[in-house]
């Protein structure tokens, strides 16, 4: 692993030095040493501030058996462990938001209709409100999923009980929900831990005050540490949490195109963020730096267990190069039947979905 990263980062330097040579013709001797000695001091410096992954125990106990080393030992080439058993405990299904399209999303009701249902995994999302309450919410605003408006951290938890959730339910689902309310983190937490459900928890804010929050959830309930993912899209969060406190194990979601479009989607297309020409192409040098520091260096800085990669961008040969890492991996969103077999079934990992009319 070591040895890959030091590659990563002289790579990288010899690639921006050639860039330079090119451009302005710098071929002093200076500036060559300069660039000779750098990239041994930033590798130096990285091993300084990476923090340690949590042990495979601890992830084991919160997610169960890797799916892919499953496959991979019981694959005839190996000349082991060929017949693995059935029954091995490990997480295929994660309730993305509870489960948004079977009930009210991230709500107690969604919660308890995933246990229901057997749910051993929940995925939820995480803000502050304006006094400081974790509460179970994905927006930054009220709009789409109450009968409220304006950004969530501006209102008092007592504000946000006087709304309700909406819920525009599938003709599959027969069951009514009335008067949902917003949750706070604590009740989820309760009854996830009553009726052992492990959690994923998806940081939507990041602020300090959300560090702290989280780090005092752990103190108070160390069982949290075997039983709780704490994931998001910044790096600088997960590594405040992981930092003051490398026990904690944390994964990071990504998508392409993360800074020049509202989202992602192979398929049919993504929706720019920016129709301005100077944004959009400031975003794309975003998206290509963020991409290569997620790939090659963040993982190891932040010491993560998992990624959390969209669907339209898995590959054998990406999940293997993650893997191989000693880092789990996991699709989201996934809602398709075909979709959820070929990721069990093909690759070998779990995934997040917003549905569990068709699982594993």
């Amino acid at each position: 692993m070591k040895l890959s990263i030091c590659l990563t980062v002289y790579g990288a330097f010899l690639l921006l030095y050639s860039i330079i040579i090119v451009a302005i013709e710098a071929t002093s001797f200076y500036v060559g040493l300069i660039f000779a000695i750098l990239p041994f001091l930033c590798f130096i410096i990285l091993n300084w501030f990476a923090i340690p992954q949590p042990s495979e125990a601890v992830i084991r106990e919160i997610l169960g058996e890797n799916l892919w080393i499953i496959e991979r030992d019981r694959h005839p080439l190996s000349g082991e462990n060929e017949s693995a058993e059935e029954d091995t405990f490990a997480i295929k299904t994660v309730a993305h938001r509870a489960c948004g399209l079977d009930a009210p999303e991230n709500s107690m009701a969604a919660i308890k209709s995933c246990k229901n249902k057997g749910s051993k995994c929940i995925e939820i999302d995480l803000w502050l409100t304006a006094d400081n309450i974790a509460v179970v919410f994905h927006d930054d605003t009220l709009e789409r999923m109450t009968n409220g408006f304006g950004p969530i951290k501006i209102k008092t938890f007592q504000a946000l009980q006087e709304l309700k959730l909406a819920f525009q339910p599938e003709p599959h689902i027969k069951q009514t929900f009335v008067e949902a309310k917003i949750p706070t983190l604590d009740e989820c937490i309760k009854f996830c831990l009553e009726s052992d459900i492990k959690l994923i928890l998806d940081v939507k804010d990041t602020s300090d005050e959300m560090v702290h929050t989280l780090l005092a959830m752990y103190k108070r309930n160390p069982v949290l540490y075997r039983r709780v993912i704490v994931s998001g899209f910044d790096p600088l969060f997960i590594y405040k949490i992981r930092s003051a406190d490398p026990q904690i194990a944390c994964s990071m979601a990504w998508r392409p195109e993360y800074f020049t479009s509202v989202s992602f989607d192979a398929v049919h297309g993504s929706k720019r963020c920016s129709q301005l020409l100077h944004r959009h192409y400031f975003s794309l040098v975003m998206d290509y730096i963020s991409a290569w520091l997620f790939n090659h260096i963040l993982f190891y800085l932040l010491g993560l267990s998992v990624v959390l990669l969209h669907k339209d961008v898995l590959s054998a040969r990406t999940v293997a190069r993650w893997q191989n890492r000693g880092i789990r991996v996991m699709a989201w969103t996934v809602n398709n039947k075909t979709e959820k077999d070929y990721f069990v079934n093909v690759l070998h990992i779990p995934y997040l979905t917003d549905t569990l009319s068709y699982t594993h």
